[in-house]
């Protein structure tokens, strides 16, 4: 029996060294990947002083090459001289980029006290846009964003630099707006994105999220109809040229043809399935069937997400392991969006606002802890002004 006994140990010592030589490897190459990703492109610092400038607003129509009118907010420091060039922010939603009357917002003025022009779309069928909004991030929804791109580079006021910028939907934008791989798309920062939509958002777990459809889908589908909200009542943002609101209606008009978010997602069990009037499964609508076209790009990805807000956290971590662009990835404890601290380990007395230590590489809150902890995989402990290294600065 003794031998049999010695046998098994050796059986078992042997099994776990090869489950540790097996783990140790998926690790090690894991890092590799991410870190080509940091010693390919060398982040930089750069300082831009911020000036005390007023925005002028203008609304347009942008005309896509099918015809499609996509409605724009463009936003400029007044009295701009005519041969000053500016980088410009572009952020694309379907959730209105304004309502009617509605000012620049500090975001707005921020941009444009540091140097850049503020672009805001609402994407292909939604808002003021003209066209049919099928589902989320669209094929044509994505060509559209490179359009909008073309665009923009081609105005008297542009320095040929564009950074995408966007938090929950939009950040989904930011991120796919590099898919074009025009060569003007300098930097993406997509902040809480869902990078695979069956698994982190749709289907956590394997189980159907219908409080989400549901919910998510009738406040979309009130919008596309430009049910007005708030007190006084308000739609969306009408182009300067729609004094009579005429465009405005057809618009809307177009926007009954957009199916039922909850009726289609109603229609999905699996991965690959195609649900009336989508014409795409949610893997073709996820930003990671984009890998070629991202890596293509070479363009650098600055993530946000939390470990508290769904999965954003989990495709965080899957984009920064998997895509070899240039990457800064920052996870803390906050809400959707990071508009405050959501940790449940927080100390009483602690406030709740959003705060983060922004250092490079990979740099994620440790809940327990409370504190913040970072992997850096190209060396530098500055911290970096990535949106101005990127769009705005040589």
């Amino acid at each position: 029996m003794q031998p049999r006994k010695t046998f098994f140990a050796y059986a078992l010592v042997m099994r776990r060294s090869v489950l540790s030589l097996i783990i140790s490897t998926m690790l090690a190459a894991l890092t590799s990947v991410a870190s080509y990703a940091q010693q390919a492109y060398q982040f930089g610092k750069c300082e831009v002083a911020p000036a005390n400038k007023e925005a002028a607003l203008g609304a347009v129509y942008i005309t896509m090459p099918d015809g499609v009118k996509i409605a724009a907010d463009v936003i400029l420091p007044r009295d701009l001289p005519a041969d000053t060039k500016l980088p410009a922010v572009l952020t694309q939603t379907r959730y209105w980029r304004a309502t009617e009357g509605r000012q620049p917002t500090g975001a707005d003025r921020y941009w444009v006290n540091h140097g850049y022009a503020v672009i805001n779309t609402d994407v292909r069928g939604t808002g003021a846009s003209f066209g049919r909004w099928p589902a989320p991030w669209s094929r044509d929804e994505v060509r559209d964003m490179g359009d909008v791109v073309k665009w923009i580079v081609a105005q008297a006021w542009s320095n040929g630099k564009v950074v995408t910028i966007g938090t929950s939907y939009t950040a989904n934008t930011a991120e796919l707006t590099s898919v074009s791989n025009h060569p003007a798309v300098k930097a993406v920062i997509p902040r809480f994105s869902d990078f695979d939509l069956y698994k982190h958002l749709a289907m956590p777990g394997g189980l159907f999220n219908d409080f989400m459809a549901r919910e998510w889908g009738n406040a979309v589908a009130a919008m596309d109809r430009n049910e007005k909200r708030g007190n006084p009542p308000i739609g969306v943002r009408p182009v300067d040229d729609d004094k009579d609101r005429k465009l405005l209606e057809a618009a809307v008009l177009d926007h009954q043809q957009n199916p039922s978010v909850y009726e289609a997602s109603k229609e999905i069990t699996f991965r690959d399935d195609k649900p009336k009037g989508w014409n795409a499964s949610m893997d073709d609508l996820s930003a990671f069937s984009f890998r070629k076209e991202f890596e293509r790009s070479k363009v650098p990805i600055y993530g946000w997400a939390s470990w508290l807000d769904a999965g954003t956290a989990e495709g965080a971590l899957a984009r920064f392991m998997t895509f070899n662009n240039p990457q800064r990835l920052v996870i803390g404890p906050w809400s959707h969006g990071a508009g405050y601290h959501a940790s449940p380990f927080l100390p009483p007395k602690r406030p709740s606002h959003s705060r983060c230590d922004r250092r490079g590489g990979q740099r994620y809150f440790c809940a327990g802890a409370c504190g913040w902890n970072a992997r850096h995989y190209c060396g530098s402990q500055q911290t970096p002004c990535v949106v101005h290294r990127f769009a705005g600065c040589e």
